[in-house]
Formats: structure tokens, C-alpha cells, sequence
């Protein structure tokens, strides 16, 4: 074999290389009636997905909406809701006061009554 024999067939094999690049081209595939249905199901249920996700991000900012207003009632009621609860808190302590009282009163009432 000579050098120019195998550099001809090199250069001949270089040049079919780009020739005998395959090339595939999806042909249209016969779908049977049941794999179209599946399919047009997964798009059904995809657009379903999407529409709920979509949703629950609507009603994720509306809920912080309100949670931020919620909040700062609660801040701007703050005052009023601790006086309230000061008021609440000696209501509470006259009525305790005023049930000793009338247990001691009962009890003295018990202890005159001849039985």
C-alpha cells in the first residue's frame, strides 16, 4: 500500500462520512382512539393543575392582605383592648371580693341558726 493509496481512500471516506450522516425524521405515528383520549386527558388535568395553583396563590394574597390589615387593627387597638382588660381584671377582683363577703356573711348566719 502506498501513502497516496490510503490518503485517497481516507480523503474518499471523509468525504462519504458526510454522505452517510443518518438522518430521522419522525414520521406521523397511527394513534389508536384510547392513546389520543389519554393524551388529551393529561392536557385536561396539566391546564386543571395550573388553573388551581393559579387559585391558591390568588387566595395566598388575599389571606396576607388581610392578615397585614388584621394586624395593624390590632396594633392601633392595642391601648383599648389593655384598658378593657384592666377593667375586666378589677371587675373580676370586686366580685371575688364581694363572694368572700357574703361566705363570711352566710357562714356567721349558719353558726346563729340553732340547728
Amino acid at each position: 500500500m502506498s501513502l497516496e493509496w490510503s490518503l485517497g481512500i481516507s480523503l474518499m471516506l471523509q468525504d462519504q462520512g458526510i454522505r452517510d450522516t443518518v438522518v430521522m425524521i419522525a414520521a406521523p405515528a397511527d394513534r389508536s382512539l384510547m392513546e389520543t383520549l389519554a393524551v388529551g386527558g393529561q392536557f385536561v388535568v396539566s391546564v386543571v393543575v395550573m388553573v388551581l395553583l393559579g387559585a391558591i396563590v390568588f387566595v395566598l394574597l388575599a389571606m396576607r392582605k388581610s392578615v397585614q390589615e388584621l394586624t395593624r387593627l390590632l396594633h392601633s387597638s392595642y391601648g383599648d383592648i389593655s384598658a378593657a382588660a384592666h377593667s375586666v381584671r378589677n371587675v373580676a377582683e370586686d366580685v371575688r371580693g364581694i363572694t368572700q363577703s357574703v361566705k363570711t356573711d352566710v357562714g356567721a348566719v349558719s353558726d346563729t341558726v340553732p340547728t
